[in-house]
């Protein structure tokens, strides 16, 4: 969600309910969080409008990345670049780099 579509009072502070998806949902499993519950999440925030969607397993050491009206992709190997949405597209990261700053 754009900064601009974002409601904001007279002194620039946030105002309301926001009621749109963001446009990438980035979730980090806890240990003692519903994975089932985080993916139907991440679905309906894709399902709304968000661009894309990604589920970080820190035990597991992997990422799901979700897109609209596509299959999850799965990716574990350290040296793979990530997908990232088209808004950020200069953004960088590779699954041993996103491991590094998990562990780090």
């Amino acid at each position: 969600m754009p900064w601009s579509s974002i409601p904001k009072d007279e002194s620039s502070t946030i105002d309301g309910e926001l009621f749109a998806a963001p446009n990438w949902m980035i979730e980090i499993l806890s240990p003692d969080q519903s994975q089932t519950k985080v993916v139907k999440k991440i679905l309906r925030s894709v399902r709304y409008g968000s661009e894309m969607g990604w589920l970080i397993d820190p035990a597991e050491k992997c990422v799901f990345s979700y897109l609209p009206n596509t299959l999850p992709a799965y990716y574990e190997i350290l040296e793979t670049p990530l997908p990232v949405p088209e808004f950020a597209s200069d953004f960088k990261l590779t699954m041993g780099e996103l491991i590094g700053w998990l562990y780090a």
